[in-house]
Parts: structure tokens; sequence; C-alpha cells
């Protein structure tokens, strides 16, 4: 796995069909795992002793698997700039419908030209898996038969 910035265009009612029940806010570059899968209400956070969540890519996917219905990851990482998410092993696999959505990073945006003008859009999450071990050979976000409907924009 390499590092990439890659941007699958959807159309807003792409993210429409089942009603989200969940959202799971990254905030965190780092690759920690989620604390507690069975906490409720579901709260992506990789440090329950410290106050407020503190949520990773791979806890953010972890919590979507350990829940029903149509979940939303989403990213309020703070600080400018693009934020480089280097994960140590493959993350696990999306087995749930869920929506992994890049441009929810604040100061993101999708891009607004039309086909064959150059892009202008402002990707600030990468996903970069120089530290993941090529064998077994890691697949980046892997979307597995239960994650049907499942959508990746913003990367």
């Amino acid at each position: 796995m390499c590092a990439t910035a890659l941007v699958l265009a959807c159309p807003p009612s792409a993210l429409a069909g089942s009603p989200i029940l969940n959202t799971f806010t990254v905030n965190q570059t780092g690759d920690a795992s989620d604390s507690s899968l069975a906490d409720t209400p579901n709260a992506c956070d990789v440090d329950l002793p410290t106050g407020g969540d503190q949520c990773t890519l791979r806890a953010a996917i972890e919590e979507s698997n350990a829940t029903a219905g149509h979940d939303v990851i989403a990213f309020n990482i703070p600080g400018d700039g693009v934020h480089t998410i280097l994960p140590a092993t493959g993350l696990p696999a999306i087995v749930g419908q869920t929506t992994v959505n890049g441009f929810s990073q604040p100061g993101a945006s999708a891009n607004t030209q039309p086909v064959g003008k150059p892009s202008d859009a402002v990707l600030l999450i990468e996903l970069d898996g120089t530290n993941v071990p090529t064998d077994p050979i890691a697949s980046g976000l892997d979307i597995q038969a239960g994650g049907a409907g499942s959508t990746i924009r913003g990367w």
C-alpha cells in the first residue's frame, strides 16, 4: 500500500439510502484501536480515562463494524493542512454499510469543475500505507460483501 490521494466522486443522492444510525468522527491521525466496542452509546474512543472522545480511523472502522445499520465516518482533525494517517498494520475491512467522508474535514472540498477541467478539490485526508507490512498484502480501505452500498469520498 502506498501514499494516495483518491477522490471517488459521488452525487449527494449516493449518500442517501439507509438512514444514518451513527457518526464516528476521527479527530486523531494515530493508529490505536477502540478501547471498548461494547460501550453505550457507541463511542469511538481510544483512551477511556481521558475526557472526550479520541477517535482514530482504525477505531472508527471498528466501531462502525460493531454497530448495525448505515454509519458515517467523518473527520475533524485539529490543525491546518493535509492530515496523514499512517497505519502500522492493515486497517479492518468495512463489513457494514458505511460512508467514509474525507470531505467532512474542515477546509476540504469536493471538485466543482466539469469533467475534462483540472480539479479544484481540496483533499486534506491522506492514507499512507508506508508502514504496513507487505506480507500479507494490505489493501488500504477494504469493503467486504456486507459493506454493499458503502461510499468513500474525499481521499
